[in-house]
């Protein structure tokens, strides 16, 4: 009879959490668990497709948003980069939550992308049922600003973790700075969304008013 061959732990399993997430190599593959359901699944290869994905939504949508920050509201070009902006958004998230290599299981970041998740579908319902709401454009603005400073702010962590300069200076300070990047970043957001709500309603009010 034929057996199976023997599983053994990949060279780089130590670097992981115990138990959680360890990578084994079976054959072909190399197989990282599931933490969702305990099981050894998603092979080496998809999880590299996963991450490149997820990279390049996540550029997509810095790009894109600032383009549609940038530009006048409510036109064609507008709704069109912001479909697209959806789409990548989701894209995004979906692959951020297939992602476990950091701990292992669920965490914080993983509630971050359900958030970001949240405010990128109830700012698009504003805009697909507005005829049913009314103040409908400025909720959906505020919702999708949130969002993209979400992921700003989630770019700075990124950054903070992979730039050597600003990993020296997390290294000399402390991880505080990190915290204190994503303070700054929503705490802005939050003060532009203010200073801009008076000009919104004068500028495109006729938008919400139905």
């Amino acid at each position: 009879m034929r057996t199976s061959p023997p599983l053994r732990t990949h060279p780089n399993a130590g670097c992981l959490p115990q138990s959680r997430n360890v990578v084994l190599c079976n054959a072909d593959a190399m197989l990282f668990r599931c933490p969702c359901i305990g099981i050894d699944f998603l092979p080496m290869m998809i999880l590299m497709i996963i991450g490149a994905i997820h990279v390049f939504s996540g550029v997509v949508c810095l790009i894109l948003g600032a383009l549609i920050f940038l530009n006048t509201k409510g036109t064609r070009f507008h709704r069109t980069l912001g479909n697209v902006y959806v789409l990548a958004m989701l894209l995004l998230n979906v692959t951020a939550l297939c992602i476990y290599r950091l701990t292992g299981h669920f965490n914080l970041f993983h509630l971050f992308a359900i958030l970001s998740l949240i405010m990128v579908f109830v700012g698009w319902i504003q805009v697909y049922f507005r005829r049913h709401f009314k103040r409908w454009f400025y909720r959906h603005y505020v919702y999708m600003c949130w969002s993209y400073a979400g992921l700003i702010a989630a770019t700075s962590n990124e950054a903070f973790v992979r730039v050597p300069a600003l990993k020296a200076i997390v290294h000399c300070t402390g991880n505080w700075v990190i915290l204190a990047a994503q303070i700054a970043i929503l705490g802005a957001c939050a003060l532009l969304l203010s200073l801009n709500r008076t000009r919104l309603h004068e500028r495109y009010g006729r938008l919400g008013a139905t």
